[in-house]
């Protein structure tokens, strides 16, 4: 294997070729194994909860919305083509709410108030909720650790 091979398949070789340890979220002492898996923990999360929601044990992610509302017309613009066939959505499928309606079959933490929110529910709770719609480059990354922690309370 040549060396430049080798930088590919390393992640921390990959990372110090483009900037230093620190920039890459390295601590000292931190070995390739614990940064590979800090690398690819969202992506473990989504995989747990696909193999349990193949089981029967489905996510659903709520939006809430309401007409007229720019930032839920930018986000269908932007997410809402691909969201069902992502990952993400085959493990937490959509389901569009109006502002004010109080789905019977779910218990929220707390109200919602602004459109849109994201709330993900399992087994009919809250795990987490994502308040406003910061774009589509942030979006799947707001969403991986609600979908890590519905993962984790199983």
């Amino acid at each position: 294997m040549t060396p430049h091979a080798e930088a590919r398949l390393d992640p921390v070789a990959a990372c110090d070729a483009r900037t230093s340890r620190e920039k890459c979220g390295l601590e000292m002492g931190t070995n390739h194994i614990e940064h590979a898996l800090r690398a690819f923990r969202p992506v473990l999360a989504v995989l747990c909860l696909l193999l349990s929601s193949v089981a029967g044990q489905a996510a659903e992610l709520l939006m809430f919305e309401q007409p007229g509302c720019p930032w839920c017309r930018k986000w269908h613009a932007e997410v809402g083509p691909a969201y069902g066939k992502s990952a993400e959505g085959q493990i937490a499928p959509l389901r569009r709410l109006q502002l004010g309606d109080r789905p019977t079959s779910v218990v929220l933490k707390q109200p919602v108030t602004v459109t849109p929110t994201f709330v993900l529910v399992e087994h009919g709770s809250e795990v987490g909720r994502i308040t406003g719609y910061p774009g589509a480059e942030f979006f799947y990354g707001l969403l991986a650790p609600l979908l890590e922690a519905a993962a984790t309370s199983r």
